[in-house]
């Protein structure tokens, strides 16, 4: 957290304690005394909180319309009721917070980064060693925390009795998949897939997340028409996942990204834009940012992956490249949404993390926006030693739409850009020229009209930065509704959380889409895990640490 951030969130802590003496700490609605913190109670609290969590909660507490009761209160009995205190701009947010250097509607800190690999090969394929090496070198050795094998479907044992529903007839496919079950645990996920490979220059493909596999050698997959066949297939399974593998002149371009439609687009979400077991840089690493570049604009959502495409035993160490998957746990569950909606970035620098966001929405995203701008934030941090370089801004066609050299280990761009472009996506030249780009957000122009903006009051009460102003169904209604009963009365109960939480957690993926004030459930949960926190050490501050203990 920066200097002026803790100092803000220090300042707003004080003025609260001086005006109130009590502070809603119990699921029962009991107001408890708020006793002065002793050190030992801050230390303790120190060990066990992330304090970056901070962010999160402010970050949450304070978007849209989400703010406690007891802050409302606190601000009337004090006659301290400005109109900007209680406006919000078309996007939801406060005004007097929107006019902050930093927005706090990110909802890329609800997510973790790992760094893995999604593309090798084993003695199944082409490649050496067996799956129990290739997981077990990648967990142990390279310190990966995925890694997936995704052998030449062709060369499997009776490859040609299989299919995408059915994989059974192949012992090999079957023991890959429960020797990826054997390795996963809470600390690392192995993935098994398969790849497509042609070599008819219609490209190779990697394809997660099925229960079987195709076979390129079967008829209706060789020849001009193999790999449209291919894409008609994958439709029939809405669960798979797919990358375009390493396009080029050498394997191919998937007929020039070719045979484009809506349904395909959403199984194929990934492509690799470096490849190769050769240290970055060198003639055995393969580098394919233009063909990233030429698919998006020819209307693909993809986002860029980089893997070894190993076929020696160096898997996952085999040098620096790293694909770097956002999602909120180390699951294969979670990493699969993660691949499927994008968020995603590929580093040459495996020590590298980049945070994106446009209008408060992760890369991979899609804003609809009726502004004339859209404002980019990028979080950067180099753990390695290095400094970051030169981050730039790119849209369609390749073009820089700007750019900034940082000589430091750490920074946060915070950037007003025009929303006329189809797309942005980050760029990071390192000084030691590795690469490094994120998945794009798409920007989908809106026309409104001063009565219906995104984001206003007119749809309803407490209508947040998300806001969709189309219909909604009974079932999502209930869900806002038991998300603003959260904060009816002076606390936040945990069975109002809990219910309200339960009820998001049914909805489908379309319908939570529609549950405009998320972000305030979100909030309260965050409160919640404050509070007890909090409860515990008030109670039980433990020993008094040493006094050298600063």
């Amino acid at each position: 957290m920066s200097g002026t951030r803790m100092f803000a969130c220090l300042v707003l802590c004080v003025v609260l304690a001086v005006s109130s003496s009590t502070v809603s700490a119990s699921a029962s609605g009991n107001l408890v005394s708020c006793a002065a913190p002793s050190y030992a109670d801050w230390s303790r609290l120190q060990e066990d909180w992330d304090w970056e969590d901070w962010e999160d909660f402010w970050k949450e507490w304070f978007s849209g319309n989400g703010w406690p009761a007891w802050f409302y209160l606190w601000g009337w009995f004090w006659g301290f009721r400005p109109p900007w205190l209680y406006e919000s701009n078309e996007n939801g947010i406060p005004v007097w917070w929107s006019n902050w250097p930093y927005n706090y509607n990110d909802e890329i800190d609800d997510y973790n980064l790992y760094f893995g690999q999604l593309n090798a090969h084993t003695s199944l394929s082409d490649g050496k060693g067996s799956l129990s090496e290739a997981y077990r070198h990648a967990r142990d050795v390279a310190k990966l925390d995925f890694f997936a094998v995704t052998d030449d479907s062709g060369m499997f044992d009776n490859a040609s009795k299989a299919s995408l529903s059915d994989g059974s007839a192949s012992s090999e496919w079957k023991n890959g998949k429960a020797t990826a079950d054997a390795y996963t645990d809470k600390n690392f996920v192995a993935i098994f897939g398969y790849e497509m490979a042609w070599n008819n220059g219609n490209g190779h493909i990697s394809t997660f997340n099925t229960d079987g596999f195709e076979n390129p050698n079967k008829p209706e997959f060789k020849g001009t028409k193999g790999l449209a066949n291919y894409y008609n297939a994958l439709k029939k399974h809405s669960a798979s996942i797919s990358q375009f593998n390493h396009p080029g002149k050498e394997y191919g371009d998937f007929n020039n990204f070719g045979y484009y439609d809506k349904d395909i687009d959403a199984l194929i979400s990934l492509i690799e834009v470096g490849n190769g077991e050769g240290a970055v840089g060198s003639d055995k690493y393969y580098r394919a940012y233009d063909y990233y570049t030429k698919a998006l604009d020819k209307g693909w959502h993809l986002a860029p992956t980089n893997n070894q495409d190993n076929r020696g035993k160096a898997f996952g160490d085999a040098n620096t490249a790293r694909t770097v998957v956002l999602a909120k746990k180390l699951t294969r569950d979670d990493l699969y949404d993660a691949m499927r909606n994008r968020r995603v970035y590929a580093t040459e620098d495996e020590n590298l993390e980049i945070r994106y966001t446009l209008d408060g929405k992760i890369m991979g995203s899609t804003v609809k926006t009726s502004a004339d701008n859209v404002r980019i934030r990028v979080k950067l941090k180099e753990s390695g030693g290095e400094t970051i370089g030169k981050v730039s801004v790119i849209t369609h066609g390749g073009e820089v739409v700007t750019s900034q050299t940082l000589a430091v280990q750490s920074h946060t761009l915070d950037l007003a850009l025009p929303s006329d472009r189809p797309y942005y996506y980050i760029r990071v030249d390192q000084f030691d020229k590795d690469i490094a780009v994120t998945a794009p957000v798409w920007i989908e122009r809106v026309k409104t009209n001063n009565n219906d903006k995104p984001g206003s009051n007119k749809g309803g009460k407490n209508a947040g930065p998300n806001k969709d102003t189309g219909k909604k169904d009974k079932a999502v209604e209930n869900v806002c509704d038991l998300i603003d009963k959260i904060y009816a009365g002076r606390s936040i109960s945990d069975a109002a959380v809990k219910k309200a939480r339960d009820a998001y957690n049914k909805l489908s993926e379309a319908q939570k889409k529609q549950v405009d004030n998320y972000y305030k459930l979100v909030a309260a949960e965050k409160w919640r895990e404050w509070e007890k926190l909090w409860e515990k050490y008030r109670r039980d501050p433990g020993p008094k640490p040493p006094k050298d203990k600063k």
